[in-house]
């Protein structure tokens, strides 16, 4: 299934790979925290099906980054699989925004919420969130980002063609970390930059 999400990733938007290089002691505790009272606002003005995700840009103390204003999102299942994907821009050095649910592996169907943790090990998520940053092209990104805490409130995860995956992040920080493309093993970047995310929200039909 990873190999298999992988090449979606690479079809859809750049998969998250930094050439930064990781630290030694890849520990749970990370020494960026996210202030959780941020006040970015959810924004979605698309008539489309897909209505297009939009999170403010305005900076949040403890953040080097926050938001993230979608352009263009894909929303794809395969069985036992969702994956929904967003970009800032269809053009070069663009940010891309993945979100994968491995029901296969465990994820739950249906509204409930994800809590994110730390993780060393990328590889094991059932629900895993990531940003790569800077992309010129569908493989070759500046940093990545994955998810240590915070969470994502589904209001629907359908595990299914045709049906509505949709949610909301709340108080998500994500840290750089540099990730194995064979493995998926992510290793946090020491001194690496913080992404915040809060009430961006997603919601699209399936394909």
């Amino acid at each position: 299934m990873r190999s298999l999400s992988l090449s979606l990733c690479l079809l859809l938007i750049a998969c998250p790979v930094a050439d930064t290089e990781p630290v030694a002691d890849t520990g749970s505790d990370s020494d960026s925290e996210a202030d959780g009272d941020s006040d970015i606002d959810s924004d979605s003005d698309s008539d489309s099906d897909s209505d297009i995700g939009s999170d403010s840009d305005t900076a949040v103390e403890g953040c080097d980054r926050a938001g993230f204003n979608a352009v263009d999102e894909d929303f794809v299942n395969i069985p036992g699989y969702d994956l929904y994907t967003a970009t800032t821009s269809v053009s070069p050095n663009y940010d891309g925004l993945n979100l994968e649910v491995f029901y296969a592996s465990g994820a739950p169907e249906g509204p409930h919420t994800h809590t994110f943790s730390p993780r060393d090990d990328f590889s094991d998520c059932t629900v895993c969130l990531s940003i790569a940053s800077d992309c010129t092209d569908s493989s070759t990104c500046g940093k990545s980002f994955v998810a240590q805490s915070g969470d994502v409130v589904f209001t629907g995860a359908p595990n299914a063609d045709g049906e509505t995956l949709a949610g909301t992040f709340e108080n998500v920080v994500l840290i750089e970390a540099v990730i194995d493309p064979r493995t998926f093993d992510a290793a946090p970047v020491e001194g690496g930059e913080v992404w915040c995310l809060d009430g961006f929200g997603f919601s699209g039909t399936t394909l």
